[in-house]
């Protein structure tokens, strides 16, 4: 059950991220829940989204947490800007507005 736990985290990030429709909320809000309100505040998203897109390509990155109910932040980050940058997300009727986020895609 961890892995449908961990699917329905990712769901439920993607579904606030519709609700919101702005991508740099839904990235900090992340980054709230990982580190508190104060210290989530505090950390730069760009830098923190280009660190997460070059972690993705570690293979000890990839096996991390696969026993645990909830994905890393950084594998949730990494999935909403998938999310994002997808055909879906824009056949939903979401905004689509990635301006401001460095995505690491180049």
């Amino acid at each position: 059950l961890s892995w449908w736990s961990r699917q329905a985290e990712l769901t439920a990030d993607r579904g606030g991220l519709l609700a919101r429709g702005d991508l740099n909320s839904a990235i900090r809000a992340l980054l709230r829940l990982a580190a508190g309100k104060t210290l989530g505040d505090e950390i730069d998203i760009d830098q923190f989204v280009r660190q997460s897109v070059t972690a993705e390509s570690n293979i000890l990155s990839a096996l991390t947490g696969l026993g645990e109910s909830h994905p890393d932040i950084g594998n949730r980050v990494r999935a909403l800007l998938q999310f994002a940058e997808s055909r879906e997300f824009g056949r939903l009727g979401a905004p689509h507005e990635l301006e401001g986020v460095a995505t690491g895609a180049a």
